[in-house]
Formats: structure tokens, C-alpha cells, sequence
């Protein structure tokens, strides 16, 4: 494996990447495209570049990250024998760019989540957070705080991101002081509690929402998850934890090009990171 395209997941798009795509010719076509699928989903993306609308909205929020994504995507780079990987969300520019399912599945399937999501009346959130050793701080603080906080992301060994509701934000804070850690915590706009079992209720629902997506798996190409199959990454996704740290080191070994398709290239700063820790370590 020569390369590896990763894509960004949820939470990092803003209004401003909108604006700028949609005054490209690719972003034009991408927007025609989208209004052809589904109107709804179409007025929606017009009302967050308007301003009308939040990004903090779920639904906003999930096609904001795929449709950005897939302008980001230079579909001469996707050739036979690459590899594929993506935070969280990003998942689903994986399933289109891969030819695993179509642009059309991926739009209905979106919009069809976002509303399972609002039919959960899930009140977590999710945080990021900054904290000296990740591990230690799941073992120590989140095995006795487990119903009120979950860790849904491990990003690196300091850093990861956990669900909780804001009314137990002070809540948090104590319980961190009181076992004198020092921390970073803050709001990402994401207002669905992913990658823990606080959507265990809805999982036999997803599964089945899944299954609307179609998907016909291109073995052309490597995948780089948690999962072999990505229908299955993508059920285990929503209520397994998210380990973000493994599936770098996972991709720092096959030692290939880097294609990063995410605001800032932050998943690039993320790898150069890791290699630099691993070096001090060696």
C-alpha cells in the first residue's frame, strides 16, 4: 500500500468551508447534485451558508462534514491498491469515494440519522478533552462516573473526547479536582452522544438504517478501521468507542503517503505527533 486517503470526520466543517465551496465550479455541481437528491437536505446547506441555520444541528452538521469532504476529494489520487481510513463520520466519504455505495444512498441515509437521533431525546454531548495520560484517566475517573460520562474518542495518549450532558459539567470539574488532575475540556457542537452506549437503546434501529445504504463493499481497495467490513465498522461505530490512537498507529506502519482530507490538514499534525512521541520513546 502505497497511499492512504484519510477523511475528517464530524464537527470540524464550519460555515466558512461552505461558503468557499460553493463558489467553485466542483462545488457548484456538487450543490446541483444534492438539490437533485433531496431538496430538503439541499435548503438545509443553503441555510447554514445564509446563517439560518447552525452547524450544531445534527443533521447540518453530518452533511456539511461529507459533502466538504467530497469536494476536498481528488478523484484521480483513488486508484486500485490504496488504502482508506477516516475519523469517525468520515466514514461515509470512504463508502462513496470507494464505490462501496452511492452519492444518492449516503444523502437519504444522513438525513434518516439525524432524525433517529432526535427520536433518541439523548440529552449527551460530546467534549473534547485534554488531560496528561488518557488511559489512566478512563481507568480512575470514568469507571465510577460511567453513567453521567463516557469516553467516546481516544485521540492520543493525552487527548480524547468523552459524552456527557452540560448539567453535569460542574459535576465533572469537581469529580477532576478532587482527584487533582489537570485538564482541558470543551464543547465541540456536537450534539449526539456517538461511539458510546448511551445509544444502546437505538442500535437494533441503526442496524437497520444501515442496511438502507446498500452497501456492495470494493475490495480494490485496503481498509484501515476497527472493523474488516465496513457495513460492520459502521453499526460498531455508533455505540462501540471510537480508538482513534490505534488506528493511527495502525496507518504510521504501512508507512505510505498521506493523502489528508480535513479543514487544516489536522489529521496530518495529528500523525506527525505520533511519530515524534514514538521517536522520543525509542
Amino acid at each position: 500500500m502505497k497511499t492512504v486517503i484519510i477523511y475528517g470526520g464530524q464537527g470540524n466543517v464550519q460555515s466558512k468551508h461552505l461558503c468557499q465551496l460553493v463558489k467553485t465550479p466542483k462545488g457548484e455541481i456538487l450543490f446541483s447534485k444534492l438539490q437533485a437528491t433531496d431538496l430538503e437536505s439541499y435548503q438545509l446547506m443553503m441555510d447554514v451558508i445564509n446563517h439560518k441555520v447552525s452547524l450544531d444541528n445534527v443533521h447540518a452538521s453530518m452533511l456539511a462534514n461529507f459533502l466538504y469532504n467530497d469536494w476536498l476529494t481528488n478523484d484521480e489520487k483513488i486508484v486500485s491498491g490504496i488504502g482508506f481510513s477516516a475519523h469517525s463520520a468520515g466514514i461515509f466519504n470512504v463508502l462513496y469515494a470507494s464505490g462501496s455505495t452511492s452519492f444518492e444512498n449516503i444523502i437519504h441515509f444522513i438525513k434518516r440519522r439525524a432524525q433517529l437521533i432526535e427520536n433518541c431525546h439523548v440529552s449527551e454531548e460530546l467534549w473534547l478533552l485534554m488531560v496528561e495520560n488518557i488511559d489512566m484517566f478512563s481507568k480512575d475517573v470514568l469507571k465510577e462516573q460511567s453513567e453521567k460520562v463516557k469516553l467516546a474518542i481516544i485521540t492520543d495518549d493525552r487527548a480524547g473526547v468523552i459524552a456527557m450532558d452540560q448539567v453535569n459539567r460542574s459535576f465533572f470539574d469537581d469529580v477532576m479536582t478532587n482527584k487533582g488532575y489537570f485538564y482541558k475540556l470543551k464543547q465541540l457542537g456536537v450534539k449526539a452522544p456517538y461511539h458510546t452506549d448511551f445509544l444502546n437503546e437505538s442500535k437494533e434501529q441503526y442496524k437497520q438504517l444501515i442496511e438502507s445504504l446498500d452497501i456492495s463493499q470494493n475490495d480494490d481497495y485496503d481498509y484501515i478501521f476497527h472493523c474488516d467490513q465496513l457495513v460492520d465498522e459502521i453499526l460498531y461505530q455508533w455505540i462501540n468507542l471510537f480508538n482513534w490512537r490505534a488506528i493511527k498507529e495502525t496507518i504510521i506502519e504501512k508507512d505510505a503517503e498521506i493523502i489528508d482530507i480535513s479543514p487544516n490538514r489536522f489529521i496530518s499534525s495529528q500523525l506527525q505527533k505520533m511519530k515524534k512521541r514514538g521517536r522520543k520513546q525509542l
